[in-house]
């Protein structure tokens, strides 16, 4: 098991509920405070017993469910630099996907007073990182958000969450996280969704399924990004999607633009083809999500942030 404060190998047990790891006493005193409102060790009924699919998550990463009505397909949602889960939360309530729990989750660092990220875009002076051979601060923080991100996987799988009906949803940097996680996760997933995120980071070399150790050449992929967008050039991404074409040869990877600039599911266009490419990846044929497929405009799919 992992660590439930820094993700190291851990064996030692929380002592009053018995449901989390820790390396050692220090990890865990650091942790308390997080830990404590899902520590139930006074509710004699539950001590020991496993979580339930919609208990608090108590490994590394926070998140929130949308809904949490008995269904088959998980849908989690990664946010862009600098937002949080709550404005994705509200989003997946919007979307009522029939037969589909929506867990939005957090990114696992701080950005100023701005929110939380998945890996590092500013340096120490807040400066945007620059691409070069030698930089290796993104990779990094991708590389850790991707194994915290497994971890989360692991314990949902562990509550019921069946591996083949959770798809992965990722904005802007979250889309780029979530490719990765799903291609090189160690068992195959149901799909996975990068909006305005591209598919990978440059500094992954010209051998990026080497370097990022993808390993399923099976899971369906949707990429979907703004002709207009102002930080990654859509021409850029067609590159990478060629590139992720060639590897992954035994699913369909789907390449859709549209004429935008945002980091959001921001058309009727855009909405009909979200859920065209989850449709037939779900647990079971549903004529509601058909209809969502067909008609974008059911729902408003641009959330807001929640006021503070």
């Amino acid at each position: 098991m992992a660590c439930n404060k820094c993700s190291a190998p851990a064996e030692l047990k929380c002592a009053r509920c018995h449901r989390v790891f820790y390396c050692g006493a220090a990890c865990q005193k650091v942790d308390w405070p997080a830990h404590k409102p899902t520590c139930n060790s006074k509710d004699k009924k539950t001590v020991g017993k496993p979580p339930s699919k919609f208990s608090p998550l108590t490994g590394p990463l926070r998140g929130i469910f949308a809904q949490e009505a008995d269904c088959d397909n998980l849908v989690i949602f990664l946010h862009g630099f600098g937002e949080t889960e709550k404005t994705f939360h509200a989003l997946g309530q919007k979307m009522a996907m029939p037969n589909t729990a929506v867990l939005a989750l957090r990114g696992p660092s701080p950005v100023l007073d701005l929110g939380f990220s998945w890996f590092p875009l500013l340096d120490e002076q807040g400066n945007p990182i620059r691409e070069s051979p030698s930089e290796k601060r993104r990779l990094q923080g991708l590389s850790q958000s991707v194994s915290k991100l497994q971890l989360v996987i692991e314990d949902l799988v562990q509550r019921g969450w069946s591996r083949k009906h959770i798809f992965l949803v990722g904005f802007a940097q979250g889309g780029a996280v979530a490719l990765d996680c799903a291609l090189s996760s160690p068992q195959l997933l149901g799909g996975a969704v990068s909006v305005s995120g591209g598919c990978f980071l440059p500094e992954s070399g010209p051998t990026v399924s080497t370097s990022r150790q993808w390993k399923q050449r099976g899971v369906p992929l949707l990429i979907t990004h703004g002709a207009h967008d102002p930080s990654l050039r859509v021409e850029t991404v067609a590159a990478q999607v060629d590139i992720v074409k060639a590897f992954v040869t035994l699913a369909e990877v789907q390449f859709r633009t549209y004429p935008k600039a945002d980091a959001r599911i921001s058309s009727a266009e855009e909405a009909r083809d979200f859920f065209a490419f989850l449709a037939p990846l779900f647990a079971s044929r549903m004529a509601a999500m058909e209809a969502l497929a067909k008609d974008g405009t059911l729902i408003e799919l641009t959330p807001k942030k929640p006021s503070t």
